[in-house]
């Protein structure tokens, strides 16, 4: 079985690749994401953007967070009964 990003994925990650292209931190952000391989690949690349190091700011990294977020609740939705 082979991994397919969603279309919002592509699209933010296309985004950080530009992004790459001047900015080191980005490029870094960009390898660190790449080496991620697995099941939980969303998951662990969250765990990346939210721990990742960085000199300067990374503008699309908030950016393909949100749309991990969005990826990630709408397979694993929070029962509302735990939202109050």
């Amino acid at each position: 079985m082979s991994f397919v990003r969603s279309p919002l994925v592509t699209s933010a990650l296309a985004a950080l690749e530009r992004e790459a292209q001047h900015n080191a931190d980005a490029a870094r952000l960009l390898a660190t994401i790449e080496e991620v391989h697995g099941f939980c690949r969303y998951w662990c690349w969250l765990e990346v953007l939210n721990h990742f190091d960085c000199d300067g700011p990374i503008r699309s990294r908030p950016v393909l967070m949100s749309v991990l977020l969005k990826e990630l609740s709408a397979v694993n939705p929070v029962p509302l009964s735990l939202l109050q």
